[in-house]
């Protein structure tokens, strides 16, 4: 687990407020309308119109999040990518099938990435993400669905806290693993590149993040030089480009031998370690570690 960063409460505030004021002003604004059917007025309907955008304010955020959400378990191993988590729901009929996927699948996978990559974090259970699934689906049956939708509502403000507490806790866990190395100072974190890139690989897009890294390559030097590679190493892992990826981790312990115990205790190079290569780089390093400098 890598590069998590925590999102702030501004996320769960700006669902549960947009839901909760938007609700009350479509009451508002449906309630005036009925009992004033003859009143020119344009304030409830300018009530109504403002609720509706709020609500729908409200239900972007939480996509957003959820994009952020499956975007911190992306490993390799995950069966959903956080585009396809998000994408498909807009799919018509698809995503009333794809939303259980989406909202209690992430659960699922969550904790099986919390296994993997033998984080302490706390398990996630289906809960309030289960019956916003269920609550969703509801809302096209008469009648029914029309509670269905203010209660789905309600629960999505939970639903809200949880995946942000999810992904805060991803990033409790990953501080004091962050970027491979502890001596982050050496290798540029204070740099623009190196901000962007980190940010980039946290929202699940190593293609950009690997430019940044790139870019301030040629900047660094010694133990400095194999830490960018270390990065680099990671984001050509997550494109599935093995071959270049391997090249990385073969120049970053050669400058740097001491690297060697922090590609294998890290998840992220997990797929790695039954690689001939691999171990042999790591062999190399470890020998030349030993060895130590000549002098």
């Amino acid at each position: 687990m890598r590069h998590v960063q925590k999102v702030s409460s501004g996320y769960v505030g700006s669902v549960a407020g947009g839901i909760l004021v938007g609700m009350l002003l479509v009451v508002i604004g449906a309630v005036g309308s009925a009992a004033s059917p003859g009143d020119p007025s344009p304030t409830p309907v300018v009530l109504l119109v403002v609720g509706v955008l709020l609500t729908l304010y409200a239900e972007i955020v939480f996509l957003v999040l959820l994009y952020k959400a499956w975007a911190c378990i992306q490993d390799g191993s995950s069966r959903t990518s956080a585009g396809q988590a998000v994408g498909f729901l807009f799919v018509p009929i698809f995503n009333f099938y794809w939303i259980f996927r989406a909202l209690p699948g992430f659960a699922d996978e969550y904790n099986l990435y919390l296994e993997r990559a033998g984080v302490s974090a706390t398990p996630l259970t289906r809960g309030s993400l289960q019956g916003l699934a269920v609550l969703s689906v509801l809302t096209i049956i008469p009648i029914l669905g029309g509670v269905a939708a203010v209660v789905g509502l309600v629960v999505q403000c939970s639903a809200t806290a949880k995946l942000a507490d999810a992904i805060n806790a991803l990033a409790e866990t990953a501080s004091s693993r962050e970027i491979g190395r502890e001596d982050q100072t050496e290798i540029g974190s204070d740099s623009a590149d190196f901000r962007r890139g980190v940010e980039f690989l946290s929202n699940g897009d190593p293609r950009a993040a690997l430019l940044e890294f790139q870019k301030s390559l040629a900047k660094a030097g010694g133990d400095a030089k194999a830490d960018w590679l270390y990065n680099i190493a990671l984001c050509h892992l997550r494109l599935g480009h093995l071959d270049a990826a391997m090249h990385a981790v073969t120049e970053a312990v050669t400058i740097d031998p001491g690297l060697a115990a922090d590609f294998r205790a890290d998840p992220d190079f997990a797929t790695f370690l039954s690689d001939a290569s691999f171990q042999d780089a790591l062999t190399r390093a470890d020998k030349s570690a030993s060895v130590g400098p000549q002098v």
